[in-house]
């Protein structure tokens, strides 16, 4: 009869501590509930922080790039006209002197050289030309290659022209 009694006091202690649990359990539910509700939100917050962060990266880029053509376009803004260089060259060129091409070189946002061809009738012409050329305020130094002065006659030539840098 003792072991009797002991297997109901163990019994009923099993129970108890079933009952416990159970109830534990029940108790426990809702803030499990609560706690996976909870988790589904600060994750589709996550996604969405990760949603802006990479299109803020895309606009970043962009922008980089728009601030890059930017400075592309002020830089040629800054480049000084060319028109103001043709002029120059065809108004001194003198009476024997027939410009066939005229290139004018860039350096960033400045002109470094304009290069002119053409034929001078005699080689005094083409000599006065670059002469001419070579006084005037906006340019520096009028190069004739050597072989250029080698016919005294229709004389067909390519005149580098260095630009004075502007002040």
């Amino acid at each position: 009869m003792l072991r009797e009694y002991w297997q109901r006091v163990a019994l009923v202690w099993l129970l108890c501590l079933c009952g416990c649990m159970v109830l534990a359990g029940l108790l426990t539910a809702p803030s499990f509930v609560l706690v996976q509700s909870q988790l589904q939100a600060y994750q589709s917050q996550v996604q969405s922080a990760a949603a802006m962060a990479s299109e803020q990266d895309a606009l970043a880029e962009t922008i980089t790039t728009t601030n890059e053509q930017a400075a592309t376009v002020l830089a040629a803004g800054q480049v000084p006209s060319m028109t103001a260089y043709l002029e120059q060259v065809r108004a001194l060129a003198n009476q024997g002197i027939t410009i066939s091409r005229i290139e004018v070189v860039r350096a960033d946002t400045s002109i470094s050289e304009v290069v002119v061809s053409g034929v001078a009738d005699t080689r005094v012409s083409l000599t006065t030309f670059a002469n001419r050329i070579e006084s005037s305020p906006q340019f520096s130094e009028a190069s004739v290659p050597l072989e250029n002065l080698a016919a005294n006659e229709d004389i067909a030539f390519t005149l580098q022209i260095a630009v004075t840098p502007a002040s």
